[in-house]
């Protein structure tokens, strides 16, 4: 492959390789994108020898963890000394998540 580069959403290319080979026909090689990449469909472009050209697209966005909420509803309050030694006591309390 005579040229492989990335292109952002705007055109710009923010890496590019030149005269790799592969094994087999696969290569790897990473981008590490900043912290703020900007949003949209990404290219990866591949030049070969015979003057073709791939593209292959991925889409960049902001990731938002998901909100939830558990709520615990214990008693108001609980005697340990009640029970005997020997007997197991149950205590009720109620556990709701959203």
């Amino acid at each position: 492959m005579s040229r492989i580069w990335v292109e952002d959403p705007t055109g710009i290319t923010v890496a590019q390789w030149t005269n790799s080979s592969t094994v087999h026909g696969i290569h790897q090689m990473e981008l590490q994108l900043s912290p703020e990449p900007v949003q949209g469909r990404w290219r990866i472009m591949v030049k070969r020898e015979s003057a073709a050209v791939s593209v292959q697209e991925f889409e960049v966005r902001e990731f938002v963890l998901p909100k939830f909420e558990v709520n615990i509803n214990p008693p108001p309050f609980i005697h340990f000394n009640q029970a005997s030694d020997n007997s197991v006591q149950k205590i009720n309390i109620g556990i709701c998540a959203k």
